[in-house]
């Protein structure tokens, strides 16, 4: 019995779909472009004339040790916010008062994008 051109057209086709998708994972993880992706909340932070943020004020915001009434730190991705107390620290900065727009999902090369720092 002889098989049907159509059925190795057919099985060839999925064979190459099948590589094409596995190659194209493959791409994702080796770039890192699935990890990249991240969706948050927009946060509106602001901070009084009054408020020093330094690094260490942010690590209280995250141990609980101050309370706030608006958004803050504490919601940010917690290793995108150890990257920016290590940041602020080792720079010696405070973030300057002000209102500051914020997704929950940035990575901290954005985050200081928008933040305004001073030593």
């Amino acid at each position: 019995m002889k098989v049907p051109t159509w059925i190795y057209v057919a099985a060839g086709i999925v064979v190459i779909g099948l590589v094409f998708v596995i190659q194209t994972l493959d791409n994702y993880k080796l770039t890192g472009a699935l990890s990249d992706k991240k969706v948050g909340k927009q946060l509106t932070i602001i901070i009084s004339e009054d408020t020093v943020v330094d690094s260490e004020y942010i690590t209280k915001v995250l141990n609980g040790e101050i309370e706030t009434n608006t958004p803050n730190f504490d919601l940010l991705d917690k290793s995108e916010c150890e990257k920016l107390i290590s940041y602020m620290e080792d720079n010696k900065l405070v973030i300057v008062a002000g209102k500051y727009e914020i997704n929950q999902g940035w990575r901290f090369e954005k985050i200081i994008e928008v933040l305004k720092f001073a030593n």
